[in-house]
């Protein structure tokens, strides 16, 4: 794994309107950094940041011919969510979008969403309320403090570009992310299924 002055770091990312935010955090401090990207590209070729992980809220593996309701990521995701499930798209088959997939074949990029991975730190219990609440704000930055992300980060306004709702999404990533590089994520379903260019069709929690 890219390291960084002894500290590994890793990368929640959330799209916004001006393109992407990213919150690049390092596990071990708790320092986390945000930044406003028009491409991903400049995610995975942050400098010096360099994550070794990078949990994103973009479907990597595409299916050959889209199925009911989506992959199996997706159904599986959506049954666990409640009321929240309606957040998880279909993602379509590979012939209908562009995918960049030379990026996310080495593992550094992983697809997650963000109420799954809020889900995950509410304790495997869907949220009650919709992220863009009052409720649901209060809620979510609750959970985020609770992980361990600094209270003035988690409360501040977001960089120019994104919404607080952004902001959010791109911490709770984050958050995935240091999950899956201390090994304590999973991935949804688990094994993961493969698409024809052997990309994941998992979103990970």
């Amino acid at each position: 794994m890219r390291k960084v002055l002894g500290e590994t770091w890793v990368a929640g990312v959330d799209g916004c309107r001006a393109g992407w935010i990213a919150a690049f955090a390092r596990p071990q401090s708790g320092e986390v950094r945000l930044r406003v990207v028009p491409r991903f590209a400049e995610v995975t070729a942050a400098a010096p940041e360099a994550p070794a992980i990078i949990a994103v809220d973009i479907p990597i593996g595409l299916p050959e011919q889209a199925g009911r309701g989506g992959r199996t990521a997706d159904n599986v995701v959506r049954s666990l969510l409640g009321a929240r499930r309606s957040s998880v798209f279909s993602v379509p088959s590979r012939r209908a979008v562009f995918a960049e997939v030379g990026p996310f074949g080495d593992g550094q990029v992983r697809e997650t969403h963000p109420e799954l991975a809020f889900w995950r730190l509410n304790g495997g219990c869907p949220l009650a309320s919709a992220k863009k609440t009052k409720a649901g704000l209060a809620l979510r930055r609750r959970l985020l403090i609770e992980a361990g992300l600094a209270p003035a980060m988690v409360n501040g306004a977001p960089p120019k570009g994104a919404g607080p709702d952004d902001l959010l999404d791109a911490l709770v990533c984050a958050a995935i992310a240091a999950r899956i590089h201390h090994g304590l994520a999973r991935p949804f379903p688990d094994p993961p299924e493969r698409d024809a260019c052997g990309l994941p069709m998992a979103i990970w929690a």
